[in-house]
């Protein structure tokens, strides 16, 4: 939106009676311990060039039909893969996948968390997040889910099983990477303290190690400390004349920033 066309929205908005900040804070804004020097080298001294957070908002508020097109989550395409976000290290590196979504009540859903989740025969039950991502025919963000039953739910789902004697607050690790969308995330559970693994036809009890470890939260809730996180793909072209010739991204680096 350029300035002549925002100074138009903001007469109209005053018009209305809404109260708005001045147009020059506005284009003034800076995100505060964000504005880093623009250019940077690698450990190379390859030069490489960064657009200012505070720039990318501006950019997004300004264009936001754009802004929504941008890709945050890994891509599971049943076609050949034409993009970075269709391959593997997005699907398993984590410093390539986002760690958060926003739950249609507005709440923060990290990677990890325990949740209650809407699962097919069973209806309301406990979930662990794996990951979130996308595919290709759909536009909504899909998680990746461990489900956890108790004996009731694990006894209606395996009728003949031979779990009778089992802690009551053991949860059973029923489905690793169960697929549901976002929208079926209900909110936070309780983490269970006690989960069981289920390999057909054996049970197998987690050590606590084991427990505390698959529990443990993301490392970025820790330092988000409430506030939401977004991952940010950062594409750098090196500055060699044949790349600058070429105008080619054939040659590029990748580099992934939270």
């Amino acid at each position: 939106m350029g300035r002549r066309n925002l100074t138009f929205v903001w007469f109209i908005l005053k018009s209305m009676g809404v109260k708005t900040p001045s147009m020059s804070s506005v284009m003034a804004f800076k995100l505060p311990e964000t504005e880093a020097s623009l250019k940077h080298c690698t450990r190379d001294q390859v030069p490489f060039y960064c657009i200012p957070v505070s720039s990318i908002i501006r950019q997004s508020l300004g264009r936001p039909d754009i802004a929504s097109a941008i890709v945050r989550h890994p891509v599971c395409t049943e076609d050949k893969y034409t993009e970075m976000f269709h391959g593997n290290r997005w699907h398993t590196d984590n410093r390539f996948m986002s760690p958060m979504v926003k739950l249609t009540d507005g709440t923060s859903c990290f990677v990890y968390d325990c949740v209650k989740v809407v699962y097919p025969l069973l209806g309301t039950t406990t979930g662990i997040i794996q990951k979130y991502f996308h595919k290709s025919c759909l536009k909504e963000v899909l998680a990746e889910v461990d489900i956890l039953l108790d004996l009731a739910q694990f006894r209606q789902m395996v009728p003949d099983t031979t779990a009778t004697h089992m802690d009551t607050d053991a949860l059973i690790l029923y489905h690793s990477s169960a697929v549901i969308a976002v929208r079926d995330i209900l909110g936070f559970a309780e983490p269970p303290r006690i989960v069981v693994r289920w390999t057909p036809p054996n049970f197998s009890r987690m050590t606590l190690q084991e427990t505390t470890s698959y529990l443990s939260p993301h490392p970025m809730k820790a330092k988000a400390a409430g506030k939401p996180v977004v991952m940010l793909p950062i594409i750098y072209f090196p500055m060699t004349p044949a790349v600058t010739k070429a105008r080619s991204g054939t040659n590029l680096s990748r580099g992934i920033c939270h």
